[in-house]
């Protein structure tokens, strides 16, 4: 689904709908932004918490090895 639909749904789904039911503006769009944004970040912490718990021999476990490699690279490109 576009991402506009996806508003018009979050829209539909919140009740920010005009006397007909219908989505007629872009006036809630920050609020959606900001719930999405959240959304977003608590799937991001979700994860890294599965990865940290994760047993060192499986797929999880091996991608925060991974993980933490990068971050290590990604500083010393900066220095």
């Amino acid at each position: 689904m576009s991402k506009i639909g996806n508003y018009i749904i979050w829209c539909q789904d919140t009740g920010r709908v005009n006397e007909n039911g219908e989505v007629d503006s872009m006036e809630y769009a920050d609020e959606y932004m900001e719930t999405m944004q959240y959304a977003r970040e608590h799937r991001e912490q979700v994860l890294k918490e599965a990865l940290a718990d994760a047993d060192e021999d499986s797929l999880y476990g091996m991608m925060h090895k991974l993980s933490i490699l990068v971050e290590k690279h990604e500083e010393l490109k900066k220095n």
